[in-house]
């Protein structure tokens, strides 16, 4: 009876290391938006992006580097090297508020902005060399990773079994 008990709690406890360790890395996320405005209005783009959440402070801004950021818009494929600066994910106290980076080098120019105090406000622009500007927002998700879904689905085998011998 004791090492079956024993048992579960080392069970227990090496799920909860591994939640740990998994929720301490990067994280996937993925940008969706569309232009609403000017002359590229209905254009769709995405980004991909990552970063690691557990470093984020939860008073006051915070900007945190992207581990990587691919953006696939107008038909082109562009990562942060060709962003003016590097790419950031912007926080206001622990909550993600949007993404910052600007493209002065391409054809239209570019730029993502946070949405100040809430990512619904979170916003992109662009203005073509004849100078017509329009803007459009986004959206975005985080992409689930495979080692936390097992890890979800073996957690929930794990109860599942422990439950069914309780029961028997």
């Amino acid at each position: 009876m004791i090492t079956k008990t024993l048992r579960q709690i080392a069970v227990g406890l090496v799920a909860g290391l591994a939640f740990a360790v998994a929720q301490a890395s990067p994280i996937n996320y993925l940008l969706k938006g569309q232009f609403d405005t000017g002359p590229q209005a209905g254009e769709k783009f995405s980004a991909t992006y990552s970063y690691d959440p557990s470093v984020v402070a939860q008073l006051g801004d915070d900007h945190l580097a992207l581990g990587t950021w691919t953006l696939n818009i107008f038909g082109q494929t562009y990562t942060g090297a060709e962003a003016d600066d590097v790419p950031v994910a912007t926080f206001l106290d622990g909550a993600f508020i949007g993404i910052d980076v600007s493209y002065s080098s391409l054809s239209p120019m570019l730029a993502f902005m946070n949405g100040g105090f809430s990512s619904d406000y979170a916003w992109v622009a662009y203005m073509t060399d004849s100078g017509d500007f329009g803007e459009g927002s986004y959206a975005v998700t985080q992409v689930p990773e495979p080692a936390s879904l097992a890890l979800v689905l073996g957690g929930l085998a794990v109860a599942g079994v422990a439950r069914r011998r309780r029961q028997a």
